[in-house]
C-alpha cells in the first residue's frame, strides 16, 4: 500500500499531525495551500510533487470547503481511499471562548467541515468525540 499524508500549508500542524506519521510509516506527505498546490513534502524522498493516481490511501489534514469536498470525491473515483484527519474536537472550539480561533468554527463552517468529513472513507481522531 502507498499512502501521501497531505497536511495544511508548512504549519507545525502539519508537521507533526502528517509530516512526522508519514516517516514513521515510510509514506510520502506534502503540505499544501487551499488551491492543492504543494508548499513542502517529501515524495519518494525527494521534494517533488505528488501524482496522485500513485497512491492508494490519501490522508487529508483537515479538508474543508467545496474545493476539498469535490478533490476528495475525484481521488475516489481514481479508486483511492481518503482518510479525514483531525485532532480537534472542531464543533467544541466555537464554544470554547478562550481558543484562538473560536470565532472562525460558525456553524456554516463547521457544515463545510462535516461536508468533507462525510465525504472521506474514514475518520482519525484524537478524542472520542
Amino acid at each position: 500500500m502507498r499512502a501521501l499524508f497531505v497536511g495544511i500549508g508548512t504549519t507545525a500542524v502539519c508537521w507533526y499531525r502528517c509530516a512526522l506519521p508519514a516517516r514513521a510509516l515510510g509514506h510520502d506527505w506534502v503540505g499544501v495551500d487551499e488551491d492543492f498546490h504543494m508548499l513542502t513534502g517529501q515524495v519518494a524522498g525527494k521534494s517533488q510533487l505528488p501524482t496522485i493516481e500513485d497512491y492508494d490511501v490519501v490522508v487529508c489534514q483537515q479538508p474543508v470547503g467545496p474545493k476539498w469536498e469535490e478533490r476528495i470525491k475525484r481521488m475516489q473515483r481514481l479508486g483511492i481511499r481518503v482518510l479525514y484527519e483531525t485532532d480537534d474536537y472542531l464543533h467544541g472550539i466555537g464554544k470554547q471562548h478562550d481558543h484562538i480561533y473560536q470565532e472562525f468554527f460558525t456553524p456554516r463552517v463547521l457544515k463545510a467541515y462535516d461536508r468533507c468529513m462525510r465525504a472521506c472513507d474514514g475518520v482519525i481522531v484524537s478524542t472520542k468525540f
